[in-house]
């Protein structure tokens, strides 16, 4: 038999999960995705090739920003027991997320027979506290 807290980390990620499938415009994604401050960042190679506005990347980064959202509305609420229940549903589904961030083929030239080699890093702003 489940604890309520057990029942409750389950009901908090349950609601995450129907929200997140709820089909939403590309375009309110979109504005979302920019109010969320994420950043891309070259590492390695020509990021001009790719499309950095597919409605796949859009989609599972609008999800990784709500994740993350709901990881910052929630975590610190939570006693330790709690946290470490919350934590490992939280990883399995931040990595479900960043597994689909890799798949996506973002080449714009979906033609080319090499894909080229690109690295890049992509991250949320945070915002920073001033110290006194």
């Amino acid at each position: 038999m489940k604890n309520k807290y057990q029942a409750d980390v389950l009901k908090i990620f349950d609601d995450f999960q129907k929200m997140i499938q709820k089909r939403r415009s590309y375009q309110e994604m979109m504005d979302e995705v920019r109010m969320m401050k994420f950043k891309i960042r070259p590492m390695q190679g020509d990021i001009l090739l790719f499309n950095l506005k597919d409605e796949r990347l859009i989609e599972v980064l609008w999800g990784l920003g709500k994740l993350d959202q709901l990881f910052q509305n929630t975590y610190h609420r939570l006693s330790s027991k709690d946290k470490n229940i919350f934590f490992r549903i939280f990883d399995g589904m931040h990595q479900k997320l960043q597994a689909e961030l890799g798949r996506i083929n973002l080449r714009k030239d979906r033609l080319i027979q090499t894909p080229p080699v690109v690295e890049m890093e992509i991250y949320k702003e945070q915002k920073q506290k001033k110290l006194n």
